[in-house]
């Protein structure tokens, strides 16, 4: 008798397909028609059997059963750059693992010069045809059309980070590809990425004419603070008043105010109501902060830079506050006029334009092509290599990694350890730091005392330009 060929129906446990042909090795999974209203609608992700494929289409129809997932749409499929904007967006506003405007407008400039470059625009492939071998091949398609190592790194995370997401919500179902494509390193890559910039440290006399150049007293103290505690551009010119200690010399690091561009936030105007209100004409919006790494530090001063400090602060107080998030704004721009795109923060170009640059013009620290390729001096000193003077403040005060690092507020130490190293190559070159001698015995804020004490006495006419501001004595 012959055996009856089976009848039974797939129409409550969908359909298993290889494609996007026989012979392929992807498969693609299809809910039953019951699921999608009258339409086999398919399972996000590519699988790489059969089997997978019938465990991931089981498993998606026990969550839409217990109503843990949504149907999949049945229209026009979702492409690569339309997820990873979605995704860009989600992180930019997520209560939790929120990006920074820095961040986000970081990785919105990978979306356009990786996701989307012309030569390699992966960004317009549909989700289900986005594999290992289709990423791969986007790699070398983008170090082909001349787009640096660094900058397909962060197209890597941006798009692991997107099918992470997919895969979370329930939009994308199988394993991320992007985990699938094999990461080669050579000498080649180690060797683009050593030339990175070359951190320039200031050596005393550099130091004492940068202070003593500018004309206005706030700028002098400004740069003086910066050399001298380790601030990073954003986190100085965001301090309050109330973030200088009133009693001991320290600081308080607990925020930074960035411009978000396009940010469609209510902003608080300058009217008696004081009622929230959005200008839909407005670019972007100013906003506070954590500091970078979310790492909030009390910094010890130099006595006399705190005075200083205290001082500004003091006159402050006969002002009126700047615009929220302003607030109480300890370093201002010079003659600002309120309006939404103003509120009182000093501008980073102008203030490079107008103190910075005739500084350092006066400091000799302009750059010169003749020196050989690794002296950093081949490149003008930038405002955030005074970091490195404060680093080298800590190396001769004897200052241990993990103190260095803490007030240099690095998460990784081997930041910290690159920053001691020029330090210390650059210590035999700095004639008045060379002979330091400084007693062990002390603690490492009574050191860091000293040394601007020493340096003071070295340089009295770039110490008189901080001790003297607002109203203070040179004695």
């Amino acid at each position: 008798m012959a055996r009856k060929r089976s009848t039974r129906s797939t129409a409550n446990v969908g359909t298993v397909l290889e494609r996007p042909r026989k012979g392929s090795g992807t498969w693609h999974a299809y809910l039953p028609a019951s699921m999608g209203d009258g339409k086999r609608v398919r399972v996000p992700g590519i699988f790489r059997s059969e089997a997978e494929a019938r465990v991931a289409l089981n498993d998606f129809i026990a969550d839409l059963r217990s109503e843990r997932r949504e149907v999949p749409s049945a229209g026009t499929p979702t492409n690569l750059a339309q997820a990873v904007e979605r995704y860009i967006e989600y992180r930019s506003t997520a209560a939790r693992g929120r990006w920074a405007a820095a961040t986000e407008q970081g990785y919105r400039a990978v979306l356009d010069a990786c996701v989307r470059h012309p030569r390699a625009n992966i960004g317009a492939l549909t989700l289900n045809r986005v594999t290992a071998p289709v990423i791969n091949k986007w790699y070398e398609d983008l170090a082909g059309a001349g787009v640096a190592a660094s900058r397909i790194r962060y197209g890597r995370w941006l798009l692991s980070g997107t099918f992470k997401w997919l895969i979370t919500r329930g939009e994308f179902t199988g394993a991320n590809p992007v985990g699938q494509v094999a990461s080669f390193w050579s000498k080649t890559d180690a060797d683009e990425d050593s030339r990175s910039r070359l951190v320039l440290l200031p050596t005393w006399a550099d130091l004492s004419t940068l202070i003593a150049t500018p004309k206005f007293e706030q700028d002098q103290v400004l740069i003086a603070l910066l050399a001298w505690s380790g601030l990073r551009w954003t986190e100085a010119t965001s301090l309050r008043c109330t973030d200088v200690w009133p009693d001991r010399p320290m600081l308080t690091v607990a925020r930074v105010l960035v411009w978000k561009q396009g940010h469609k936030a209510a902003l608080t105007r300058a009217d008696r109501s004081g009622s929230p209100a959005f200008d839909g004409r407005l670019k972007g919006a100013w906003l506070e902060e954590p500091v970078k790494g979310g790492q909030r530090a009390t910094i010890p001063l130099p006595t006399p830079l705190w005075q200083a400090l205290l001082r500004l602060a003091h006159l402050r107080i006969s002002q009126p506050e700047c615009p929220s998030p302003a607030g109480d704004l300890l370093f201002r721009g010079h003659r600002w006029q309120q309006s939404p795109e103003r509120i009182g923060i000093i501008n980073n170009r102008n203030w490079t334009r107008d103190a910075w640059v005739p500084a350092r013009t006066a400091a000799g620290l302009v750059g010169d092509d003749s020196r050989p390729e690794l002296d950093p001096r081949r490149n003008p000193i930038l405002i955030k290599d005074l970091r490195a003077f404060t680093a080298s403040i800590l190396h001769d005060a004897g200052a241990t990694d993990l103190e260095a690092s803490a007030m240099l507020r690095h998460r990784d130490t081997r930041t910290t350890e690159k920053y001691y190293a020029r330090a210390m190559s650059e210590k035999a070159h700095d004639p008045d730091r060379a002979k330091l001698r400084l007693k062990p015995e002390l603690s490492l804020p009574a050191r860091v005392e000293e040394l601007w004490r020493l340096w003071a006495v070295k340089h009295p006419a770039a110490a008189a330009c901080v001790t003297s501001s607002y109203g203070g004595t040179t004695s």
